[in-house]
């Protein structure tokens, strides 16, 4: 006898045949031997597990062939026994607490439960159970799916989020010290900055200011709350060559001067040194930083010089002096022009003192 056909005697023994069927009776019993059939070929090959147990005593009454694979028992060491016999519940709690569930409510619907399989690993099953009457007796029609393997790549993914959260709380914590670090370090630059003794301010790309020293201030007569505020219009006297020169920089040029002009809005002139460097942001330029330093009264004071040097040179050509002037400190000697021609020196030869020394009026020795 094959398996298939013992399969169907089994659910055929199950029915309830009377003793003397009728016509009609016959023709009932045909089609529900045929739903019986095809409940046992459905039963035999469902991929999904299925068992029967009674429900009083918990015995097993049919097992199919995915449930017997997956667990790894034979037919003959499950028909007939309780699951706690097979040890297939851990807990037999568990059991009681299903039963209970049952007959309350009548049916479950997918539990997770875990389930000990004949070599002792534990599964977890997601399953259905019914109520269920066969040979008048209540029974558990219970269907389930292994879903082990979901419940571990669940758990990799759970304890893989943990992991990202806490290294986003971590990355999150970092972030705040560093931010805090850079707002303690940005308040002392500036506070350097405001207090610094030059003239020195820091722009963006668009030129708003983002700090500037108090000599600053001074040095272009500003007052008030500048920072956000554009330079050229706190300077609308600024012109285009000095425009040119902020864009150079924002392309990442370094520019200098030592002495330049810059005439202010009233006619005023100022004569400034000046620095400009671009600042960066990662590796791109965030703006520049322009220090300055007012020469106006050192420039006045050597144009002063140079007028008053200029006059007196025209006053020795004018009387025809003979001068020479002779620095100990630096050895340099001066001749004046009738000087070199009294001594009879031309005017692209070296003078000295000892040259003086040495030579008579009219050059004779």
């Amino acid at each position: 006898m094959t398996p298939k056909v013992a399969k169907k005697e089994r659910w055929v023994r199950a029915r309830l045949l009377s003793q003397a069927p009728h016509a009609e009776d016959r023709q009932g019993k045909a089609v529900e031997s045929a739903q019986d059939n095809f409940f046992a070929e459905a039963f035999r090959l469902s991929p999904h597990l299925i068992g029967i147990t009674d429900l009083e005593t918990g015995l097993c009454l049919e097992i199919n062939d995915a449930c017997l694979a997956t667990f790894g028992f034979r037919r003959d060491e499950v028909i007939g026994k309780t699951t706690l016999m097979l040890g297939i519940w851990p807990d037999p709690h568990d059991r009681a607490r299903l039963i209970d569930r049952l007959k309350s409510e009548g049916s479950v619907r997918n539990l997770e439960v875990s389930t000990r399989m004949k070599d002792g690993e534990l599964r977890q099953f997601l399953i259905s159970t019914d109520l269920i009457t066969l040979r008048e007796k209540p029974c558990l029609l219970t269907i389930g799916n292994d879903i082990t393997d979901r419940k571990r790549v669940e758990e990799v993914l759970r304890r893989t989020h943990e992991e990202l959260e806490q290294r986003v709380q971590e990355r999150t914590v970092d972030l705040e010290r560093t931010h805090a670090a850079m707002r303690d370090s940005e308040a002392r630059f500036r506070l350097f900055i405001e207090h610094v003794p030059a003239a020195i301010a820091m722009f963006d790309r668009n030129m708003r200011y983002l700090v500037a020293s108090r000599r600053w201030m001074e040095d272009y007569q500003l007052t008030g709350a500048i920072l956000g505020r554009s330079h050229y219009d706190e300077l609308p006297e600024i012109s285009s060559r000095w425009k040119e020169i902020h864009r150079r920089g924002l392309a990442g040029e370094i520019l200098s001067a030592d002495e330049d002009q810059f005439v202010r809005d009233d006619g005023s002139m100022q004569w400034i040194t000046w620095d400009v460097r671009p600042w960066y942001s990662g590796d791109e330029v965030g703006g520049i930083v322009i220090a300055t330093e007012d020469v106006t009264a050192r420039v006045e004071a050597q144009n002063a010089l140079h007028e008053k040097e200029g006059r007196s040179d025209q006053v020795i050509r004018l009387a025809n002096f003979g001068i020479f002037d002779h620095d100990h400190r630096t050895g340099q000697m001066y001749w004046s022009p009738a000087m070199r021609e009294i001594y009879g020196v031309g005017p692209d030869d070296p003078a000295s003192f000892e040259g003086v020394c040495s030579v008579t009026p009219s050059g004779r020795p």
